[in-house]
């Protein structure tokens, strides 16, 4: 009986040892020594600045930076197309799969931003998301003049996070105007002198085409305040492992911070 026992044993970890060498080599990312990242237009330019330093040590390493949104960087994480997703928002972490690992390397400010000829520098946060679900539809200032209010598309970090935190879950106006990327609404309030909308603060970093706008609720200034996180598998390939360790290295703090992103809150 005990013979039997230990056989069976030893068959059970040989299929499970057998199984997990297949799971791992069908996995097309263990073929490649590239780190794939996808996600977040936000985080880009931190990314590739943070790709560009750790491949002055590890340039043996390939690493890619798509910045896509971070609903696209998750899906493709979980259908395995990328090593790490990007994602400037996603609404609980904690319900992510348990083969996953999420860290925080970093927060970002969101600011809201106006035309500049707009004469106006501040905005009640109950005027203000009363313009965001489109029941007021003019500027709280004369000559009156409407708002038009400028949100990245539902893909996007940026979107939901403002939905879910400051909407209480509600949506936007139907008349909110719905933009690809950060650049798309830079360009896009830039050029429309009754706009409105919001953006991560380091975009705005030497852009005189846009003002920031700040928002008061009861006298005090609002700040808003989000973490970005980078999400990969528990167990990546080492070079994976090599960069997200890199990214929460003094170092990589460093770099980090000279991206206008805080390291803590």
């Amino acid at each position: 009986m005990n013979l039997i026992k230990t056989l069976t044993f030893l068959i059970v970890i040989l299929f499970t040892s057998f199984t997990a060498g297949c799971n791992y080599n069908n996995d097309s990312r263990n073929l490649t020594d590239m780190v794939a990242i996808e996600g977040s237009t936000s985080m880009a330019t931190m990314l590739n600045l943070l790709k560009v330093d750790f491949q002055k040590t590890c340039n043996d390493i390939p690493v890619s930076v798509n910045d896509s949104s971070s609903k696209k960087g998750l899906e493709s994480l979980l259908s395995r197309k990328t090593d790490i997703a990007a994602c400037s928002y996603f609404e609980n972490p904690k319900k992510l799969n348990r083969n996953f690992r999420t860290y925080v390397i970093a927060y970002d400010d969101i600011v809201a931003i106006a035309n500049p000829s707009l004469n106006i520098s501040k905005l009640d946060f109950g005027q203000l998301k009363q313009i965001m679900l489109g029941r007021q539809k003019f500027w709280p200032i004369k000559p009156c003049k409407p708002v038009n209010f400028y949100i990245r598309n539902n893909n996007s970090g940026t979107y939901e996070f403002i939905r879910q935190n400051l909407l209480n879950n509600n949506n936007f106006s139907q008349q909110a105007i719905l933009v690809n990327d950060s650049k798309g609404v830079l360009e896009a309030i830039g050029g429309d002198p009754d706009a409105l909308g919001f953006i991560s603060s380091y975009s705005i970093a030497n852009n005189n085409k846009v003002k920031r706008i700040t928002i008061v609720d009861g006298g005090k200034t609002v700040n808003i305040l989000r973490p970005l996180y980078l999400v990969c598998d528990k167990k990546p390939k080492p070079n994976t492992q090599k960069f997200i360790d890199y990214c929460l290295s003094p170092r990589g703090k460093e770099i980090i911070r000279q991206s206008n992103f805080r390291i803590k809150p």
